[in-house]
């Protein structure tokens, strides 16, 4: 094996060996918002099967951590040597690595200083970013989830954000605030005492939620608007992630989120109902999604035609709606050469309804009637006017030779022909053919004609033949042939 060739195999393995790693590596738990005695920090958790090298500020390729909502946040260094981080493993990544460790003392993990003074304690989008400028994984926080200055961090537990007491270098477990201590104080009279117990309020666990924006109802060809939304666990918007599109026609798409939601087009070919599914991942390299969503998308012909038009002096046009549904003609366009007519916003054309249009709206005029086409909000062509006046035109001149073809099988063969040569009509040998053929087939059985019926319309053939050529050489005479010249 050539030596290039080794070489190229053992980068590929090397690249992908990689990125598997450090795909296990997540947010785990954040402390955003810490009083006096403590300092904003991140834990990160590696829940893969490998070792994966953390390269720091030293390193060009080195991880970063960003913190604001900005479309382009700025990315802080982690400081410090190099590290690696084995499976099941925490790292706390703090603002002031001394004071984090004053205050957790029972701590014994990597801590390592970064170059952010700390969180924003209201909102803020916390992503950690490989040595490959990606963002693998990330929370977007508002204070209304909880642990705003109150000394709890918000913790992933089941999926879900919730704001419980610090574990910095342990499981996450969902468990309430300690409660104030009973107050006492001296009572009169009969000196009993009391005390009040202490309730434990069960944190709400919150879901990340997703959802399809599309119409469900559709035409086959033409392009379908896509739209999907993310929203946190207090409904706030998320703008980091990742899309998995499934449209149920055997297609489907990935896509990042970004600030400005993404509308994109997908076109179904054929009639049919289609299970459209949305996943999304708040960790780019997450197997499970964190939310998803799915629906019941009905694809239908799209039968909506230019069905009449005016004349010269009153040019209306309609459409008519040959479905069986309502159809919204929002944004669908008249066009005719340079000219458009757009459709008014919340146009709706009922099942088998028409719509006619003035020319005082549309402004078309009977010079526009070769052009004029039907599209829809895509600018996908629907129907052209002219194009089907041509295949009405060629439709009904085969359903007269058809109609001619079947009054000669349904009719007496040599009648038919009689007539014809009285009249001085011309018959094509293959009229003369199918016509007794054509009607033994009408008169037959389905599977084939009967044998004895095959045996007489070929002898009715080859009769009607022979009389239309005896005929033709007896015809041939010139008229001359009918008189005689005498000898004196």
């Amino acid at each position: 094996m050539p030596k290039r060739l080794i070489l190229f195999l053992i980068g590929i393995i090397f690249l992908f060996s990689f990125s598997f790693a450090q795909a296990g590596i997540v947010i785990n738990e954040i402390m955003y918002s810490s009083n006096s005695e403590d300092t904003d920090w991140v834990e990160i958790y590696n829940e893969g099967n490998s070792s994966v090298l953390i390269t720091t500020m030293g390193s060009s390729d080195a991880w970063r951590i960003s913190t604001s909502t900005s479309n382009s946040p700025t990315k802080f260094n982690l400081n410090g040597d190099d590290f690696n981080i084995s499976p099941e493993e925490y790292v706390i990544l703090a603002a002031d690595k001394d004071v984090f460790l004053s205050k957790h003392s029972g701590y014994s993990g990597v801590v390592v200083d970064i170059t952010a003074s700390g969180f924003n304690n209201e909102e803020g989008n916390i992503q950690l970013w490989d040595n490959n400028f990606i963002s693998i994984s990330g929370l977007h926080y508002t204070s209304s989830m909880g642990a705003n200055g109150d000394g709890n961090t918000l913790q992933k537990i089941s999926g879900s954000w919730v704001g419980t007491l610090p574990t910095p270098g342990a499981v996450n477990e969902a468990s309430a605030s300690p409660s104030p201590a009973p107050e006492t104080g001296s009572s009169s009279g009969s000196g009993g005492s009391s005390s009040s117990g202490a309730s434990q309020a069960i944190p709400i666990l919150q879901k990340i939620k997703t959802e399809i924006k599309t119409k469900t109802l559709v035409f086959a060809g033409v392009p379908v608007i896509f739209e999907g939304s993310v929203r946190g666990y207090s409904g706030e918007p998320l703008h980091s992630g990742k899309f998995f599109w499934n449209f149920g026609d055997g297609d489907s798409r990935e896509m990042n989120l970004s600030f400005t939601p993404e509308k994109f087009t997908h076109t179904y070919f054929y009639p049919g109902e289609y299970l459209v599914s949305l996943e999304y991942r708040l960790n780019y390299y997450s197997e499970a999604p964190d939310a998803s969503d799915k629906i019941i998308l009905k694809v239908v012909s799209a039968n909506l035609v230019i069905s009449k038009v005016g004349d010269e002096r009153d040019f209306f046009v309609e459409i008519s709606n040959n479905t069986a549904y309502e159809t919204d003609l929002s944004g669908w366009i008249l066009k005719s050469g340079d000219k458009n007519f757009i459709f008014a916003k919340n146009t709706i054309l009922g099942a088998k309804k028409e719509i006619r249009l003035s020319p005082q709206i549309t402004n078309f005029s009977i010079t526009d009637k070769p052009g004029l086409k039907l599209l829809d909000s895509q600018g996908i062509s629907v129907f052209d006017y002219t194009a089907s006046l041509a295949s009405a035109s060629i439709a009904r001149v085969q359903t007269k030779a058809a109609a001619t073809t079947i009054s000669l099988a349904n009719g007496d063969a040599s009648e038919i022909l009689e007539a014809s040569w009285a009249n001085g009509e011309e018959i094509s040998k293959e009229v003369l053919t199918a016509t007794p053929i054509l009607s033994g087939y009408e008169e037959g059985q389905a599977g084939g004609l009967p044998f004895p019926i095959i045996i007489f319309s070929a002898f009715l053939s080859f009769s009607a033949g022979a009389v239309y050529f005896l005929r033709r050489m007896t015809d041939s005479r010139v008229p001359g042939d009918d008189f005689e010249l005498l000898d004196e």
